[in-house]
């Protein structure tokens, strides 16, 4: 027997969601991993990889316990898979939350106008250069895109609700993209303890009466990148050795 770590560290993005599923698929079906411990120091990242990982997470729990362990930032859509899992540990300074979705949207039409820079633009429908730099949105188009943040952050905003059950009164203190200390998360219930990776696998032991091993599963990053992270670390080294 053995307890699964997964680990979940920096932005979340299509790379993140082909790497962790799979993880997750497996120990689903493995038998000899009785728990899971997802391990989360992330910021968020793309709403449609987060539900993704969620949602996957949602469904290894109803098979064994899932508990997540937040050190640092569990916030966006690393809360909304921490938000996933039976129970969720959160250390005494990390920050949880941020339940929210924001779509940053650049334009260069004020910059380009004083270089004297004209872009022409052809479309069909209205809306269809609403993500473009090069134009300057009116406010019927940020409406129009606002409406559909609102329209994308229902399923977040409910999963939430459901999976961390938010009474009605609490529902726009918590719902409301804000950020918050771990102690002040307790209070609201966005978690569940404050504690580590120690507290979490004390629990799962005492009360599934597991035995064996935790076994890290968490995909290793790509070659190139333990290379240079390598060679970076020893010309510093070499730099600063007496």
């Amino acid at each position: 027997m053995a307890i699964a770590r997964i680990d979940i560290i920096g932005n979340i993005n299509d790379r993140m969601e082909n790497r962790i599923v799979p993880i997750l698929n497996y120990v689903q079906v493995k038998k000899k991993y009785r728990a899971v411990i997802i391990y989360i120091n992330s910021p968020g990242g793309s709403a449609s990889s987060s539900e993704t990982i969620a949602r996957k997470v949602q469904e290894l729990s109803k098979r064994k316990p899932v508990h997540a362990v937040i050190s640092g930032t569990g916030a966006s859509g690393s809360y909304w898979i921490a938000a996933s899992c039976d129970r969720i540990y959160a250390s005494g300074t990390s920050i949880v939350g941020s339940v929210g979705i924001i779509s940053i949207l650049p334009s260069f039409k004020g910059l380009m106008d004083k270089l004297g820079v004209k872009v022409d633009i052809a479309k069909v429908g209205e809306f269809k250069s609403l993500l473009s730099p090069f134009e300057e949105r009116d406010q019927q188009a940020i409406e129009h895109m606002n409406s559909t943040l609102v329209d994308l952050f229902e399923g977040f905003r409910n999963d939430i609700i459901r999976l961390r059950h938010i009474s009605d009164d609490k529902v726009t203190s918590v719902i409301n993209g804000d950020v918050f200390s771990s102690k002040k998360g307790l209070e609201l219930g966005l978690i569940d303890a404050i504690g580590d990776t120690g507290d979490a696998l004390s629990y799962l032991k005492e009360k599934f009466q597991i035995s064996g091993k935790v076994r890290n599963l968490s995909p290793r990053p790509p070659f190139i990148s333990r290379y240079l992270n390598g060679a970076v670390s020893s010309a510093i080294n070499f730099i600063f050795q007496e």
